[in-house]
C-alpha cells in the first residue's frame, strides 16, 4: 500500500538555493508564496470562490488524502496510499523563512502543496492552522514555516521517497545549526509495508534524536487503525476531536486534538497542525521530547 496524502505531495531533489539574478531561490519562493496569499486574500474580500476543500487525510479505504477513499495509495482520490515514486521537486520555503530563527518558533510543513481540481490546497490549508498559532493563537505572530512540498506534477497524489528525502532534508539543516521546533505531517499509509516507510519511519526516529518533535495526522481510517509512518516511541500521532468527542472516522493515535472551529472539514489532517504549535512552543521553551510527551500523552 502506498503513502497517501492526508496531505501527501512529493518533493524532488533539485538544489534549493542557486544563483539567479541575484536573488536566490529560497528568495525568490518566498516572495512569490507572498503575493500568492495576497491574491487569495483578495479573491476572499472580492467573494470569488475557489472551490470547495477537502482533506487529504479524508480516507474511506487505506489512505490519507483529500476527500478520498482509503484504499492504499497515497494520493488526492486515496489519501492514506503511497503513490509510485516520481520525479521528485525542490522544496518550497514557506512563512516565510529559508532559513529558521532560534527566536521565533519554526515549524516545517511536509504536504501537498499543489491544488487540486477545485482549486483547494490541502498544504496551504495545513500551514495556515500552524501560522494562525493553532492552539497558541497568542504566539501567531512569532511562528514561521517551511514549507515543503511532497506533491506529484498532478498534484493527485503524494510521492513516499519526497517524504523521505524532505526529512533528509530537515535532519541536515538541523546538524548544521538550524533551530527547528516540530515538523508536522498530515499524510500517511497505514500499510507498515508500504514502499519506502522504513526509511521514512528510520528518519522520523533520527530528526527525533535530535531533538525535533515529529507530528503526524493519525489518519482516517476509523478505530483500530494507525498511522504507519509513526514511530509509536517518538512521534506525536494525532486523534480528531469535535466540541471534545472523538471523530468516528479518526484512526488511533497517542493524543488528541480538535479540528479548529473556524474549519469546516473533516479529517486528522486539520487536528495535527492544531496541536503542532503547542508542541512546537514547548519545545521552542526548552522542554525535551520526552517531557513534552509526558505532559501530553497521557
Amino acid at each position: 500500500m502506498p503513502v497517501s496524502n492526508i496531505g501527501f505531495n512529493p518533493i524532488q531533489t533539485a538544489p534549493t538555493t542557486a544563483a539567479t539574478g541575484g536573488m536566490d531561490v529560497r528568495t525568490m519562493a518566498a516572495i512569490i508564496e507572498a503575493d500568492l496569499n495576497k491574491l487569495k486574500q483578495l479573491a476572499a474580500q472580492m467573494g470569488i470562490a475557489t472551490g470547495p476543500p477537502t482533506d487529504v487525510f479524508q480516507s474511506s479505504g487505506g489512505g490519507y488524502g483529500a476527500s478520498a477513499p482509503a484504499s492504499g495509495n497515497l494520493s488526492a482520490d486515496n489519501p492514506f496510499t503511497l503513490p509510485q515514486p516520481i520525479q521528485q521537486a525542490p522544496a518550497t520555503v514557506g512563512n516565510e523563512v529559508a532559513e529558521a530563527d532560534a527566536s521565533r518558533t519554526t515549524i516545517a510543513v511536509i504536504d501537498n502543496f499543489k491544488d487540486d481540481e477545485d482549486g483547494f490546497n490541502h498544504g496551504e490549508t495545513v500551514a495556515g492552522i500552524i501560522e494562525s498559532g493553532g492552539q497558541t493563537p497568542e504566539n501567531a505572530d512569532s511562528i514561521d514555516t517551511i514549507r515543503m512540498d511532497v506533491s506529484n506534477e498532478d498534484g493527485e497524489s503524494i510521492n513516499d521517497a519526497s517524504i523521505a528525502d524532505s526529512l533528509d532534508q530537515l535532519i541536515t539543516r538541523v546538524q548544521n545549526g538550524e533551530d527547528l521546533d516540530a515538523v508536522n505531517l498530515s499524510l500517511g499509509t497505514s500499510d507498515p509495508n508500504a514502499e519506502n516507510a522504513d526509511e521514512i519511519r528510520a528518519k522520523v526516529e533520527e530528526l527525533s534524536a535530535l531533538g525535533v518533535p515529529v507530528v503526524f495526522a493519525a489518519g482516517n481510517e476509523g478505530e483500530g487503525t494507525r498511522n504507519a509512518l509513526a514511530p509509536e516511541d517518538v512521534a506525536f500521532s494525532v486523534e480528531a476531536l469535535r466540541n471534545g468527542e472523538r471523530e468516528d472516522y479518526s484512526s488511533d493515535g497517542n493524543l488528541a486534538a480538535e479540528i479548529p472551529p473556524d474549519i469546516d472539514l473533516d479529517g486528522t489532517s486539520f487536528a495535527a497542525p492544531n496541536i503542532a504549535t503547542l508542541i512546537a512552543s514547548m519545545d521552542n521553551a526548552g522542554l525535551s521530547i520526552a517531557d513534552i510527551r509526558n505532559r501530553l500523552i497521557a
